[in-house]
């Protein structure tokens, strides 16, 4: 029961958030709720993996991924907090400041969210698991998934290496920020095979769930790129309403897998005593 409202909160929370968005749009208020909405999505994030990580004793492996996730959104999070604030006309930053801390601040949070992915794609090998599915079906899946990634997100990065080629910082935040897209999506395959190797009992969830949100992640980068690219310059009505729908599953489809694996371990530990 409890795994199945993880299944549904975020599709209702992110439906609910497009409603709303529906309804503001084109309304000046618009603005102030899609940062608000943006926001509290990471926030879910955050929480979730705060509380996973404080499952586990200090230098576990599964605390250091969650913790590596946890600060990966708060610096995120930080990020925007500091680009509100210059829009309130209380910057902390000059603009030209404020592009290369941003960019610094990207980089950081990707790297270390890059390392927690890493580390919970990776799972199955520590606790050396057997992957039901052959070697030759592992390095496909892999292959394919690194395909993918590169078809959608490779498009932006050549376009940030020429911007910042050209001598154009403004373009290192997206330039970061599509590198570690990348690299994220690339693990879709590792996640979904540790998933697989789990599957049969309770311990699987957070896997399938961190594997629901990084295809999140694919699909919101994806639209992201398909309505910013083919149709204007800006994103249109439905682009802006489709992404910020995916973003808000990836982010809370994340924190269902880090809720999960707070149950799971509290299970295990009633088992025990």
């Amino acid at each position: 029961m409890k795994y199945r409202m993880l299944i549904g909160f975020p599709l209702l929370l992110s439906g609910a958030f497009l409603v709303v968005d529906i309804l503001l749009f084109g309304d000046q208020t618009n603005i102030v709720y899609r940062r608000f909405q943006i926001e509290i999505v990471k926030l879910f994030w955050v929480v979730g993996a705060f509380l996973a990580a404080g499952k586990y004793q200090k230098g576990d492996y599964l605390r250091r991924a969650w913790g590596y996730l946890f600060v990966f959104m708060m610096m995120l999070i930080l990020r925007d907090m500091l680009y509100v604030l210059g829009q309130v006309g209380m910057p902390i930053f000059e603009d030209a400041e404020m592009n290369i801390v941003s960019g610094i601040m990207v980089v950081s949070a990707n790297f270390l969210g890059v390392m927690g992915m890493f580390m919970l794609a990776r799972t199955w090998k520590v606790a050396d698991l057997n992957i039901p599915v052959s070697k030759k079906a592992q390095i496909l899946t892999t292959v394919c998934a690194t395909a993918l990634a590169l078809a959608i997100v490779g498009p932006a990065i050549v376009k940030g290496m020429q911007g910042l080629l050209q001598g154009n910082l403004n373009t290192l935040v997206g330039l970061a920020s599509s590198l570690g897209d990348i690299a994220i999506l690339i693990l879709i395959a590792p996640l979904l095979l540790t998933a697989l190797a789990l599957r049969g009992g309770f311990l699987f969830w957070p896997w399938v769930f961190m594997t629901i949100s990084t295809f999140g992640w694919l699909f919101y980068d994806a639209t992201n790129f398909i309505f910013s690219s083919y149709y204007t310059s800006q994103l249109t009505r439905s682009g802006v309403l489709i992404t910020e729908f995916f973003r808000a599953t990836a982010c809370l489809y994340g924190f269902s897998a880090a809720i999960s694996q707070c149950i799971i371990v509290d299970t295990i530990r009633e088992k025990l005593t």
